[in-house]
């Protein structure tokens, strides 16, 4: 029987967030520790799993992976995930803030902004 998989933008979070970790040249036991509970929560399939463990050694594009993420609720779950991870080793490196900030760019450009007042505003 085939485990069922968390779905394409959420498992792509995870993704991101891992290549996130190694910005600043070392993934540390505490961003580590981070990412192992969000999977946990995901309830990743075997394959998944598999992936995630092979990413964790060679690291993909942070912003390429970022950019495959289609929901503007989870890019918005990404960009605040990733700055508590970046901050996790006690240490907020230049190249992970230049990542986040071009996450960002990427994320306000492709969202309609009057759409989520719009939504905000009927209490969405």
């Amino acid at each position: 029987m085939n485990q069922p998989s968390v779905n394409s933008d959420k498992f792509q979070v995870l993704r991101t967030l891992v290549a996130i970790s190694h910005l600043d040249g070392q993934s540390c036991a505490l961003e580590r520790r981070y990412l192992f509970g969000i999977a946990k929560k995901l309830n990743l399939s075997a394959h998944q799993q598999r992936q995630l463990m092979e990413e964790l050694d060679e690291p993909k594009d942070p912003l390429a992976l970022f950019a495959q993420i289609q929901s503007p609720k989870e890019r918005g779950w990404l960009l605040t995930s990733a700055r508590t991870l970046a901050h996790a080793d006690g240490i907020f490196s230049s190249s992970e803030q230049i990542m986040l900030d071009q996450m960002f760019e990427l994320h306000m450009s492709t969202i309609d902004i009057d759409a989520v007042i719009a939504a905000v505003m009927r209490d969405e």
